[in-house]
């Protein structure tokens, strides 16, 4: 894929464990580069850079729902936003504006979607 960055070795593992162990549970930690210590890993993108290629665990809320289609929601990592994804609102009927979810986001594509329960 021309044109990516390329996902750190320790990166790729790292997600590829939390995806095994984690995957259908409904609490998952974010998986942030602030959380690695490793010179390889990638930089989180500015406010002003929009990031499209992001992979991991990651919290968000739900910014929207656009015409009862569309659901947007913000990916945060330290309470500040750093991406947004849109996906199929007849995919995730029980989303409201403000909800709190979990998202395991790979290269860029949501995979799954997890509600925060209680808050």
């Amino acid at each position: 894929m021309a044109g990516q960055q390329p996902v750190s070795r320790r990166r790729a593992l790292e997600t590829i464990g939390v995806t095994t162990t984690a995957v259908g549970l409904p609490t998952a930690g974010a998986v942030t580069a602030e959380d690695e210590s490793s010179p390889e890993t990638e930089r989180l993108p500015s406010e002003t850079e929009v990031s499209t290629e992001l992979t991991g665990f990651y919290t968000g809320t739900v910014d929207r729902i656009v015409d009862d289609e569309h659901v947007v929601i913000l990916v945060e990592t330290d309470k500040r936003v750093i991406d947004q994804h849109v996906v199929p609102a007849k995919d995730h009927p029980s989303l409201e504006a403000r909800d709190g979810v979990y998202l395991f986001i790979l290269f860029g594509e949501v995979i799954a979607i997890w509600e925060v329960s209680g808050e």
